[in-house]
């Protein structure tokens, strides 16, 4: 019932939260809602741990509190990325 996200799963995210404060403020307001995926593994020592070993930004954006990645071509990144994961990724 934890999670433990690596550090550079974690910079990721702060990079991507922080270009949605700066995009939002420098079209006059308010930071933008943003989204991606994470990529983990249950921890092998722990089994109620999962590890996030890494993360991927969407191209989408939202505002207040919704975020909708139903869009056709979010929808088909998301799926093409999971595919390159499948090929490329050892975990």
């Amino acid at each position: 019932k934890s999670v433990a996200v690596s550090p550079t799963a974690l910079m990721k995210m702060m990079t991507h939260c922080h270009s949605g404060v700066e995009k939002g403020i420098k079209s006059g307001g308010r930071p933008i809602e943003v989204m991606g995926l994470c990529l983990g593994r249950p921890d092998p020592t722990t089994p109620k741990t999962l590890v996030v070993t890494d993360v991927f930004p969407l191209p989408i954006e939202g505002f207040e509190t919704r975020v909708i990645a139903d869009d056709e071509d979010v929808v088909n990144y998301m799926i093409a990325l999971g595919e390159s994961l499948e090929c490329t990724r050892k975990e």
